[in-house]
């Protein structure tokens, strides 16, 4: 399965709406090339996966790809891996389980559940540790991928690219009011630390400067409904940072009374707490914002059938410049995840009882 399941195409109409500038319509198929294998395990360089007859039993794992860096979540080790370009570990945090003689830079520290997770230019490593909730499960407790409706309080810690840990911040800073339910961790090319927090349907964003907090703003109280649209109720569904100015795209769904009736694309200044412009209205209510990337390219879901992942890819004017397929015949494991890096570049992750296979997907 993948973590979002959308079937749909898009209609003709939206085609001719969004593509008056395109001379031509072109579809880029993708090739899979494997990037690493991380075996099911507890040594260096592997990750245990929680597997039974009937398939996996927990998502207590995570694989995000930052600096041509594999790093790993393990939620049942309780520790991160940094793997390099040639997927040899580097780094370890948490707790150690080989000894080993690697040339491994290992740092000992008592992990709560660990959650997202996001490297800066200089792999600096920032990542989310959560509480456990005591209302929920016992199971779900060491989930870093299940985030629906947890409202566990978590902070973020700041590793240095050696591992150690620098400091840790909550909402007003350094060890301070705990965040609930982080949705992102994104850092831009300045260094500055975004967060988004979400509570059911309210966005906010927190910015630090390393252990400064320097604004947060509550997207909440922006009024997206127009004279037109007073009928309308927008919801936020997604943001997306673009890697300076302190901008994000937002994609925000129109609805008429339960009905979903089209999405805008707008951009916003977090520091000004105003919208810049909107990109695109899209009729079409099947077609989701997935990534921006390199400050330029949108890439929205397409299609995705039983082998196959299609992305719709717009400039910032909104014309339709593209469309990426990927082919997953024979990918299909117990889990499967497509991603993309700090470039926009496709990876897809696709796990079973034997460990979790890393794809990238180059033209």
């Amino acid at each position: 399965m993948f973590e979002k399941k959308i079937l749909f195409f898009i209609p003709l109409s939206l085609i001719i709406m969004m593509t008056t500038s395109c001379k031509k319509w072109r579809l880029t198929t993708l090739q899979p090339e494997e990037r690493a294998f991380i075996p099911n395990g507890i040594k260096s360089g592997e990750i245990v996966v929680k597997s039974d007859d009937y398939g996996l039993k927990e998502l207590s794992f995570n694989v995000n790809i930052f600096n041509q860096k594999i790093c790993l979540v393990d939620n049942i080790l309780k520790r991160i891996q940094i793997l390099d370009s040639e997927n040899q570990t580097k780094i370890i945090i948490g707790k150690n389980y080989d000894n080993s003689k690697e040339k491994i830079q290992f740092t000992k520290f008592e992990f709560s559940v660990l959650g997202l997770l996001s490297l800066d230019k200089d792999n600096n490593i920032y990542v989310q540790n959560k509480f456990p909730n005591p209302d929920k499960d016992t199971k779900k407790k060491t989930s870093s991928n299940n985030e629906d409706l947890d409202f566990s309080p978590s902070y973020v810690l700041v590793f240095n690219y050696k591992g150690k840990l620098q400091y840790t911040l909550g909402q007003e800073g350094v060890s301070s009011i705990p965040f609930y339910y982080l949705e992102k961790i994104f850092v831009d090319k300045t260094g500055q630390l975004f967060l988004v927090s979400r509570s059911f349907d309210s966005y906010k964003i927190y910015a630090f400067k390393g252990k400064k907090k320097i604004f947060s703003v509550n997207l909440g109280n922006l009024k997206f409904n127009g004279p037109d649209e007073q009928d309308y109720e927008g919801k936020i569904e997604n943001v997306e940072f673009f890697s300076k100015n302190s901008q994000i795209l937002i994609s925000i769904a129109f609805y008429y009374n339960l009905r979903l009736k089209y999405r805008k694309i707008i951009t916003y200044s977090i520091p000004k707490n105003k919208i810049i412009k909107t990109i695109m209205k899209i009729p079409d209510p099947k077609n989701v914002l997935f990534k921006l990337a390199q400050d330029q390219h949108i890439y929205f879901w397409n299609v995705e059938e039983k082998n196959e992942a299609k992305f719709i890819v717009s400039d910032l004017q909104g014309n339709i410049i593209n469309n990426i397929l990927l082919d997953l015949e024979g990918y299909q494991k117990a889990y499967s995840k497509i991603m993309t890096d700090e470039l926009g570049n496709f990876f897809s992750y696709h796990v079973n009882q034997e460990g979790i296979q890393v794809l990238s997907w180059k033209e």
